[in-house]
């Protein structure tokens, strides 16, 4: 709506030790800036997660010959890459493949949202083996992982979109570039607090791209607790790669082989 697409994704996974219960830990940063108007998260694997969206990152790259009004069309992107992903998840060994799940979204380098300068928004997500690219229409909310299990977090998007423009966050855009998305991660902050679940944390990165630029922040913040006291909401130490991820597990005192299955 407002020229730009929004990937939100909290910080925590999962991991099952051999004859223990499932441990949840905030460690992880699962969304990234892919390209130019491209921003990705990923679910499933941590392992394939970072693997894979890292070979979409890297399929993304642009010669630096190129004009600077050049970007890819996302529709491209979600119908061309979705192949080569198929084939390089097909040639892995049995004991490597597992769930993982890309989710990206996009601006149109050339075409606008019916309001000049606002460019048309586009998203994706493509799950393995086959990696058929759905395409999420335009203020659908899809989720991968395991925010896909918990319809009042989704709920919570949904009745906003409902709304439209009549929805008191779209009126922060109002000479506030990223405004909407600013109150967004507000908002959503304050439903996983109130309705807290086992699997999701309450640190949350957010994603904006925007035509030929993108962001990622997190949902810092003071909450104001029912006793009068204030709790400093600050994101963690999170990993950003695979070596780094494994690094903070090990650390943490779990071994390989539950560090190798643990998901997001």
């Amino acid at each position: 709506m407002w020229g730009y697409g929004i990937v939100l994704a909290d910080i925590q996974v999962t991991v099952t030790s051999e004859g223990q219960e499932p441990q949840y830990i905030d460690c992880l940063q699962k969304v990234y800036g892919l390209g130019p108007c491209i921003v990705g998260a990923f679910s499933g694997r941590v392992d394939l997660g970072f693997q894979f969206l890292g070979h979409l990152q890297k399929w993304l790259v642009i010669e630096e010959d190129r004009p600077d009004e050049w970007g890819w069309f996302p529709e491209f992107v979600a119908e061309n890459w979705s192949t080569e992903a198929a084939a390089a998840y097909a040639g892995l060994p049995a004991r490597a493949l597992g769930p993982v799940e890309i989710l990206f979204v996009a601006t149109h380098p050339t075409e606008n949202n019916g309001i000049p300068g606002m460019p048309k928004t586009f998203g994706y997500t493509m799950k393995a083996p086959d990696f058929v690219p759905r395409r999420i229409r335009r203020t659908e909310v899809r989720a991968i992982g395991s925010g896909n299990q918990f319809q009042q977090y989704k709920q919570a998007i949904s009745e906003l979109n409902a709304q439209g423009l009549t929805h008191p966050l779209h009126q922060m855009e109002a000479n506030s570039p990223d405004g909407f998305a600013t109150g967004l991660i507000i908002h959503i902050s304050d439903c996983v607090e109130e309705h807290p679940v086992t699997g999701i944390s309450k640190h949350l990165h957010l994603g904006i791209c925007r035509h030929k630029k993108y962001k990622i922040v997190s949902n810092n913040h003071t909450r104001f607790l029912s006793d009068g006291t204030e709790e400093e909401v600050v994101m963690p130490h999170v990993a950003k790669c695979w070596s780094e991820y494994r690094q903070i597990m090990r650390d943490r005192g779990f071994g390989d082989l539950a560090v190798t299955e643990s998901k997001c």
